[in-house]
């Protein structure tokens, strides 16, 4: 799915589809803990409200940049296959 199709549909279904898969990684903001998940080509933002156990919004994006703050907390699974490029020494 691409993020364009996603923004098509309805918020209910949005989030049923952002919460089939499963969640990446967290942070702090403000109050809010915020989720990031992967669906299809791109991220979705889950910002959750625990106070009230409320989802406050969901913020979908497709820019690397704004990836930055999960990095800490990324969950990356042990038996993931790290490749090296042809042209690079260090590994990606």
């Amino acid at each position: 799915m691409d993020i364009y199709t996603y923004l098509s549909l309805s918020p209910q279904e949005q989030a049923e589809l952002v919460f089939s898969e499963s969640s990446l990684s967290h942070r702090q903001c403000d109050n809010f803990l915020v989720m990031l998940h992967t669906v299809g080509d791109f991220y979705v933002e889950v910002f959750y409200n625990p106070a009230n156990n409320d989802i406050i919004k969901m913020h979908p994006f497709q820019s690397r940049i704004l990836l930055e703050p999960y990095l800490d907390n990324l969950d990356i699974p042990q038996d993931l296959t790290v490749f090296k490029s042809a042209d690079e020494d260090q590994l990606l």
